[in-house]
């Protein structure tokens, strides 16, 4: 996704969460602490002197940890496989309040998302204050794996409605 944006002519800036992948510190799973490398991601983009909107796209626990973040400085974001469900809500259910942000939002789920209940995710959507969008693609899993392309042009022309 964010190859294709950038293709597309935005400007992206990719991080891992601290304690994943070669990011010092330690994950918490829970995001008390993962909303402020979001917070810190989105003061770099504002800082850039060519960066007019800063948009978030996030991955499941990544989809959640940034709607969570998204009231500072954010113009929009997108959710792609949010984790809504019992053992999510174990983990990040403190962070589902913050995602009614007045701004601009879009999820996308597959119908055989593991970790996210396309029926309960929809009924958390319905939910939030608009702006939102909501797209459940059939066929797919919490991964994507083989399906990633479905994603591009949705993410694409809602972000561009955006500027």
């Amino acid at each position: 996704v964010g190859r294709h944006l950038a293709r597309g002519g935005f400007q992206v800036l990719l991080f891992n969460f601290r304690g994943v992948g070669d990011s010092g510190g330690s994950a918490t799973w829970t995001g008390s602490q993962e909303t402020a490398d979001v917070a810190a991601a989105v003061k770099f983009a504002r800082a850039q002197d060519d960066v007019d909107k800063v948009f978030l796209v996030g991955y499941s626990f990544g989809g959640a940890v940034g709607c969570a973040a998204a009231h500072e400085g954010v113009d929009a974001y997108v959710a792609i496989s949010y984790p809504y469900g019992y053992l999510a809500r174990c983990a990040l259910g403190r962070l589902y309040g913050r995602a009614n942000a007045s701004i601009p939002k879009m999820f996308i789920v597959g119908d055989g998302d593991q970790f996210a209940s396309a029926s309960g995710l929809s009924g958390f959507v319905e939910r939030l204050q608009e702006p939102k969008q909501w797209l459940v693609f059939q066929n797919v899993d919490h991964f994507w794996l083989g399906s990633e392309h479905l994603l591009l042009e949705p993410i694409s022309t809602f972000l561009t409605a955006q500027l």
